[in-house]
């Protein structure tokens, strides 16, 4: 007998990993997409990508008017793909320079143990965190991911080792809710 939907949770569980699954192949596809069009997502391609999508858009509007709506609607189509698969070669460089920069921060927290300066480790830390933060919604590596979990429980280890076990439960606490 097939699972009831309003009750099973197994069917949810299988309908969003579907739902997972089938966003990350059209977020590939995209990226292939865009890879043809342009190898590299720099300022110059992003603003010939900006007046291709514009012309498709007036293309548009132009068929609109002659009641070829079908067509409009093809047209846009075509200016949204390019529009996703832009936005998603800028977010991943986002990511990667984000995840880059907490890295460095957490390399500087460690310059910083090593001169005993535990105050300006834990700025180096909590910056890193808030990194990893603001990406925290992205399409970031499990790798990634490990890091900014180990750099948090750093985090908790240093305060613990200051005695301020508020705020190692803080981090910790941060560090199992990022893991979820």
């Amino acid at each position: 007998m097939p699972p009831i939907a309003d009750t099973d949770p197994g069917w949810y569980r299988a309908q969003k990993r579907l739902l997972d699954e089938v966003e990350h192949g059209v977020r590939e596809a995209n990226r292939a997409v865009i890879g043809q069009r342009v190898p590299e997502l720099t300022r110059d391609a992003f603003l010939r990508l900006a007046t291709v999508v514009a012309r498709l858009r007036a293309d548009a509007e132009a068929q609109m008017g002659l009641g070829a709506f079908d067509k409009a609607r093809a047209i846009l189509a075509e200016a949204v793909a390019i529009d996703a698969s832009s936005a998603d070669a800028l977010a991943d460089k986002l990511v990667s320079r984000r995840v880059s920069e907490a890295a460095s921060l957490k390399a500087t927290a460690g310059i910083s143990l090593a001169q005993l300066d535990y105050a300006a480790a834990i700025d180096a830390y909590e910056k890193a965190a808030a990194l990893h933060l603001r990406i925290e919604h992205e399409a970031v590596s499990d790798a990634d991911r490990r890091a900014r979990n180990w750099l948090l429980a750093d985090l908790g280890d240093l305060h613990t080792q200051l005695g301020s076990t508020t705020h190692a439960l803080d981090a910790y606490r941060r560090m199992e809710a990022a893991a979820r």
